[in-house]
C-alpha cells in the first residue's frame, strides 16, 4: 500500500511538525492515522495517509455519506 507522509507544513513550509494524536477509522477500516500540528502555524493534518490510488477504499461503502447536506450515500 502506497502512503504519503507529510514532511513539511502545506500551508508555511516548516518542517517542524509533531504528532497530536491518533485517530482511529471506525467506519470501514480500523486503521490509526497520525494527527499532526505544524507547530509554526498551528495547522492542523492527517498524516502517513493512503495515496490517491487506493484511497477509495474508505469510502467504498454505501452506508458512506459525503459532506453534504444530503443523507444519502
Amino acid at each position: 500500500m502506497a502512503i504519503i507522509t507529510i514532511k513539511s507544513c502545506l500551508v508555511c513550509g516548516s518542517d517542524d511538525l509533531k504528532k497530536v494524536f491518533d485517530a482511529v477509522d471506525h467506519f470501514s477500516s480500523g486503521e490509526t492515522f497520525a494527527i499532526c500540528d505544524c507547530t509554526h502555524c498551528e495547522f492542523r493534518f492527517t498524516n502517513n495517509f493512503s495515496s490517491e490510488d487506493i484511497i477509495g477504499r474508505y469510502y467504498d461503502s454505501p452506508d458512506y455519506i459525503s459532506h453534504s447536506d444530503s443523507n444519502k450515500g
